[in-house]
């Protein structure tokens, strides 16, 4: 029997809320839940890089039902969120920095977890 993590934002769609952790942890995910590229814990956030970048996740968000601790989000609509940081000029353009910054790092999990992958089937074969 095949389980499925809930999803919270899916991969190759805009996001339409930013996610800010109040409890748990998320699992960062590519599009059928396959590869785990990292997790995200209390006092993180997500739903940013599609919203400061204005483009599609490359990632999808998942819970995990099974643990000890439930997942509490604070969720804010993208577009108020962008309102908020179109007031505040500094803060948007430090906030859009680190957008990018995360797109890297979760780019650099994704790129080593593959790696690993791919050797694993090399060495058991």
């Amino acid at each position: 029997m095949k389980i499925k993590m809930p999803v919270i934002q899916d991969a190759e769609e805009m996001s339409f809320k930013i996610h800010f952790i109040l409890s748990g942890q998320i699992h960062i995910m590519n599009k059928n839940g396959l590869f785990d590229y990292g997790r995200l814990e209390e006092g993180s956030y997500f739903g940013d890089i599609s919203t400061m970048l204005n483009e599609y996740n490359e990632y999808a968000y998942f819970s995990n039902p099974f643990t000890d601790k439930s997942v509490q989000l604070l969720s804010i609509d993208s577009q108020e969120f962008l309102r908020i940081c179109d007031k505040y000029k500094f803060s948007k353009q430090k906030m859009k920095e680190k957008a990018l910054r995360r797109k890297s790092k979760f780019n650099s999990f994704r790129a080593i977890t593959l790696i690993s992958y791919m050797k694993s089937i090399i060495n058991n074969s």
